[in-house]
């Protein structure tokens, strides 16, 4: 049988919150009365390579998938660290809210790291190792 399958369930998954993470930098991560921060005023320029990058990175062999799961967990941890600076920053300004990039931000990381885990677990079934199509074979 021929390698065929590109879109198996850990790749979706990962893909998913790939381009999620891409988008999420774009939106508000927060606003006030006087104010709004989006996610390229912060971190947004860090969660948009490492979505790129990520969502690369699982369809080229040469590659460990590892890394690709390292990519995930660094950027859940930088979204973390924002969500939890940008909560506590909320009191201190009037009618400050949480945005919706954050929210993003933490689904897409999340996404990243379960869908490469899947991956991981599925390159190991020796059966949908033979179908699994990368972009640098031959």
């Amino acid at each position: 049988m021929s390698k065929h399958q590109i879109f198996t369930a850990g790749r979706t998954i990962a893909l998913l919150g790939a381009i999620l993470l891409a988008v999420s930098a774009f939106l508000p991560w927060g606003s006030s009365a006087t104010q709004a921060v989006s996610g390229m005023g912060g971190d947004g320029l860090i969660q948009v390579s490492i979505g790129i990058l990520a969502f690369i990175l699982l369809f080229i062999k040469r590659i460990t998938i590892w890394f690709s799961l390292f990519l995930g967990v660094v950027a859940l941890t930088v979204g973390v660290v924002d969500f939890v600076a940008m909560y506590r920053a909320l009191p201190n300004h009037v009618d400050g809210a949480m945005g919706i990039g954050l929210y993003t931000t933490l689904c897409a990381t999340v996404g990243i790291v379960v869908g490469t885990i899947v991956e991981i677990i599925q390159e190991r079934s020796k059966r949908l190792r033979k179908n699994l199509a990368y972009l640098d074979e031959e």
